[in-house]
């Protein structure tokens, strides 16, 4: 980056790597492994290359003029600075994702997933039910998304299932019906935990769905059921209000109870007790009645600011 006044757009176009990952790529090559390098370049070149500064109203002419006498020199910084043979020696840690010979594992660096989102959990519940003991690697070869992605899935849809079959069968524990359904070993812990957390979504879905069906009767939301997701270590729900409502939407918080909320679109936020304008705690209790969130809703002087 020195080399050509710290222009990142410069270094980037011309290595043709995005400008992030040649800023994160070139952290391992130490201080005194770039004065090698520049001191091989001035010795290849015989002196070093002025760069072209830009004057007002020259930006375009003056990048073009510095890449074009840049690109030879970049070149051999990214011949010099790369392992050769193999050899991690050379100056670099590893190799890069663009400079690695063959295939790279996964899915390609800065790409989306093949399968869209809202059809992830039926294809990866397709490879489940053909073999309990499927790997997130054949998930990642089969369906093309990313290899975290590929882990939650699994371990959400083994969890789910579990939790299904220990409910059914109050007497097992969560490890025997691991060993019941076939789930390796190796996959049980991120199973066993997103079991724990369907637990206890089963447990509060009756309350949060009575109320969700309380506000669509009272004429305050739309029916539907309601979803349940994690927030950190605890659980969270939101139910969005109709237009014309004292506040966009209710959220639900595990710890803090009902409070308002200033979004329609993301109203769980990622913060789990907000506070500012807009923001009422309508209740001190967890889960309290669908009438006494609906006469907090409308009594603006009711509720907390704070949880």
């Amino acid at each position: 980056m020195r080399l050509f006044d710290n222009d990142a757009e410069v270094v980037a176009e011309l290595l043709e790597v995005p400008a992030e990952e040649l800023e994160r790529e070139a952290k391992p090559v130490t201080a005194a492994r770039a004065k090698e390098v520049i001191a091989e370049l001035r010795a290849v070149q015989g002196a070093r290359v002025p760069v072209v500064r830009a004057h007002p109203g020259q930006r375009d002419r003056s990048l073009r003029n510095r890449r074009s006498t840049a690109r030879p020199r970049l070149r051999r910084l990214r011949d010099a600075l790369m392992p050769r043979d193999g050899d991690f020696r050379s100056g670099c840690s590893r190799w890069t994702r663009w400079a690695a010979p063959g295939p790279t594992v996964g899915r390609p660096k800065g790409s989306g997933d093949m399968v869209p989102s809202d059809q992830l959990a039926g294809r990866i519940t397709e490879l489940l039910d053909a073999d309990p003991a499927v790997t997130a690697a054949t998930v990642v070869e089969h369906l093309g998304i990313a290899t975290t992605t590929a882990m939650a899935g699994l371990a959400q849809l083994r969890g789910q299932r579990m939790a299904a079959l220990v409910e059914a069968a109050p007497e097992l524990s969560l490890d025997a019906a691991a060993d019941q359904l076939g789930y390796p070993v190796g996959a049980r812990r991120r199973a066993t935990a997103a079991a724990q957390d369907e637990q206890r979504r089963n447990r509060v879905r009756p309350y949060l769905q009575n109320v969700t069906d309380d506000l669509a009767q009272a004429g305050l939301a739309d029916a539907g059921d309601v979803k349940i997701r994690q927030l950190g270590e605890h659980l969270a729900a939101a139910v969005v209000l109709r237009p014309g409502q004292p506040a966009p939407a209710l959220v639900w918080h595990e710890q803090y109870g009902w409070r308002t909320a200033i979004s329609r679109r993301h109203p769980i936020g990622k913060v789990s007790a907000p506070e500012g304008e807009g923001i009422r705690y309508l209740s001190g209790e967890l889960q309290p009645k669908a009438s006494v969130l609906i006469d907090a809703l409308a009594d603006g002087r009711r509720g907390r600011k704070r949880p």
